[in-house]
């Protein structure tokens, strides 16, 4: 018997076409490519995402997924910082942000349409796999099936990086959240929060630990990079 979609199924790449598709009709391509990962300054995000991923250990010769690579912020700045010296791979769910993306990045990253929950990387393979304003964008469920993979994909002293939402950090944005779910007239990506308690039992039953917990900088979210528990 076939099975059914579920409504949910590849709901996010629907959300995020549409709304890349309007940012493109309301700025200029440069404008709109930084609009569609989050706005703020494009560069600036970018070079805090590199500062705390070098702070933990990113480094020459080290193998990099970049998940939601989106228009190429976070590639950039690795652009400017390592060049080839390190293996890059970006992940996205809309090809126009996959081409602005490889535009702004060294030649030798590879860049890629990615719209299924999962790593396409052997076992243990990956020094670092980032989520950067990915599970905000999730359900709980889908987030979850996303990061077991990346911790499939992990080498066992690998690093993954995410940003979220929770609460007490982000009062101001959830309330945002709550005005936008009123007016039918807005229509915008899905924003998950994901409170400190649930990703504390996500990371275990993924095998993982959190490291650190860093509070918000330029892009609003909170910072968290876990680790396998064996490392």
């Amino acid at each position: 018997m076939r099975k059914e979609k579920r409504p949910s199924d590849k709901r996010y790449v629907q959300e995020y076409e549409a709304y890349v598709a309007r940012m493109q009709t309301l700025f200029e391509h440069d404008e709109a490519m930084a609009y569609a990962v989050g706005g703020g300054d494009f560069s600036k995000v970018g070079q805090w995402e590199l500062g705390l991923l070098v702070d933990v250990g990113l480094r020459d010769g080290h193998r990099i997924i970049d998940v939601g690579c989106g228009s190429g912020r976070l590639a950039a700045a690795l652009t400017g910082r390592f060049g080839d010296r390190i293996s890059y791979l970006g992940l996205d769910i809309v090809q126009t942000m996959l081409d602005h993306a490889k535009s702004v990045s060294d030649p030798s990253y590879h860049f890629a349409m990615n719209t299924e929950l999962a790593i396409p990387a052997p076992d243990a393979s990956c020094d670092f796999i980032v989520f950067f304003s990915v599970v905000t964008h999730l359900l709980h469920e889908e987030s979850f099936r996303y990061l077991r993979d990346a911790a499939r994909a992990l080498k066992p002293d690998g690093r993954l990086a995410l940003t979220f939402l929770e609460s007490k950090q982000n009062w101001a944005i959830f309330e945002r959240v709550v005005e936008v779910s009123q007016d039918p007239s807005i229509s915008e990506p899905l924003v998950m929060f994901i409170e400190r308690p649930m990703l504390e039992v996500w990371a275990d039953r993924l095998g993982l630990e959190i490291e650190r917990v860093l509070s918000p900088g330029p892009s609003e979210q909170m910072f968290a990079i876990l680790r396998p528990i064996s490392a």
